[in-house]
């Protein structure tokens, strides 16, 4: 008398490792995509964050300014982005705030209050350098009024780009 062995024969083997191998293949697949996607939400948000942050402190500076200076001084041709804004708080104390934005993509925010050492501080960086994608300049027929306009660009496996447009008045039109 023969005794049946218990296990599984050749051809059962088979079709489970390739059954366990489209599921693995599968799951890569869907994990390979999350990782694509998380990256590029990444990227996405902090271009956003970017763009919101150098929105966000010029408006604030410029509602506080008694006057706007655009000039180009050492930053990129056409995006008008040494602004130079002055005001003297209620205390007396006069403040001289610069924004500038280098060739590197980086805008910067020089503060000197009553003449003294300007303090810096990095406001965001990944800033696009090319005129049509960032400009500050007066609004056209609206005294006092200022636009900005600012793109973010992120470069890696997946570039992302954002452009906002914000416009601003100085207190002396509010």
């Amino acid at each position: 008398m023969i005794k049946r062995k218990a296990g599984f024969t050749l051809v059962e083997v088979l079709i489970a490792l390739t059954i366990t191998g489209l599921i693995m293949g599968g799951i890569t697949t869907a994990i390979i995509q999350l990782i694509s996607v998380s990256n590029q939400n990444t990227n996405s948000i902090t271009a956003q964050r970017q763009v919101q942050q150098v929105g966000e402190a010029l408006s604030h500076d410029v509602l506080q300014a008694r006057t706007v200076t655009i000039g180009q001084g050492n930053t990129p041709p056409g995006t008008g982005f040494r602004i130079v804004l002055t005001w003297t708080d209620i205390s007396g104390n006069r403040f001289v705030i610069t924004y500038r934005l280098e060739s590197n993509g980086i805008i910067y925010r020089d503060e000197a209050k009553n003449g003294g050492v300007a303090t810096t501080r990095k406001i965001c960086e990944n800033i696009s350098t090319a005129a049509a994608d960032t400009h500050f300049g007066l609004k056209s027929g609206v005294p006092g009024t200022y636009s900005l306009m600012i793109t973010a660009s992120i470069s890696g496996k997946i570039n992302v780009s954002e452009t906002r447009t914000y416009e601003m008045k100085t207190r002396a039109f509010t």
